[in-house]
């Protein structure tokens, strides 16, 4: 190593990217693998909600959201996508055009684009992923 030039070779021919810390040549075209672990990511002291979304550039929007016992996302309706619920802990009743359906943890429901939904959680609260397709703005409506 030459004294005026610090590290090794792979620090010379690659950077680090700082979304996955995977080694990338310089100028070339990378795509992030994210990665975050669920089970880290708990609701602070303030009101029900989302806790953590998805960023950066992608198709594909992800939130993880909390509530506490009975807490809930009222009804509202939603034209432009389908969304997956996914229940990590605890229970909820998802309600979709007024029809109730309870769903407990690790059970997935479809919900298509156009209907009215809202959740409900259960006595011991809930957390669960909200997935869909990325949009672009607000396209929810109550």
């Amino acid at each position: 190593m030459m004294p005026d030039e610090p590290g090794d070779a792979a620090c010379w021919a690659a950077e680090v990217c700082e979304g996955c810390g995977t080694p990338v040549a310089r100028g070339a075209d990378h795509r992030c693998t994210r990665r975050v672990h669920l089970d880290g990511l708990r609701p602070g002291s303030g009101a029900d909600g989302v806790v953590w979304s998805l960023a950066g550039d992608r198709q594909l929007d992800v939130n993880l959201v909390a509530l506490g016992a009975g807490g809930a996302i009222g009804e509202h309706a939603n034209d432009a996508v389908d969304v997956c619920i996914v229940v990590l802990d605890g229970t909820v009743a998802l309600l979709v055009d007024g029809v109730a359906h309870p769903l407990g943890t690790h059970e997935l429901a479809f919900v298509p684009r156009g209907t009215r939904r809202a959740i409900v959680a259960g006595d011991a609260g809930a957390r669960y992923l909200s997935v869909h397709t990325a949009r672009p703005g607000p396209a929810i409506r109550n």
